[in-house]
């Protein structure tokens, strides 16, 4: 999970009543943002659950990814690379940009 926000609350609720979640790696700008979040959900899930310091390591060895941040433009659009049976999920959104992931993600 990339963002731990309002929309990943939603988007994570949503998620589990469709796939079985079997683990909960989550990053966010705010590390104890994140980590509450991981906690919270993880709990909730019965479901092992960790922080990761970047989105890069957030997604590495997963099934599932989602990106629930404003981050524009999206993190993970800086990378072209598509997993096999990727879906990708986008909606426009209106209002200022948030600040962005760092570069190297």
């Amino acid at each position: 999970m990339v963002g731990a926000g309002a929309q990943a609350e939603l988007v994570l609720r949503g998620l589990a009543e469709l796939r079985p979640v079997r683990s909960l790696t989550v990053c966010d700008l705010d590390a104890g943002r994140a980590a509450a979040f991981a906690a919270r959900h993880g709990d909730r899930l019965g479901v092992p659950a960790s922080v990761a310091p970047d989105p890069r390591a957030a997604v590495r060895d997963t099934a599932i990814v989602v990106t629930a941040t404003w981050a524009a433009p999206p993190a993970a659009a800086r990378r072209r690379r598509r997993a096999r049976n990727a879906r990708h999920l986008a909606r426009r959104r209106r209002g200022p940009a948030r600040p962005n992931w760092a570069p190297t993600c």
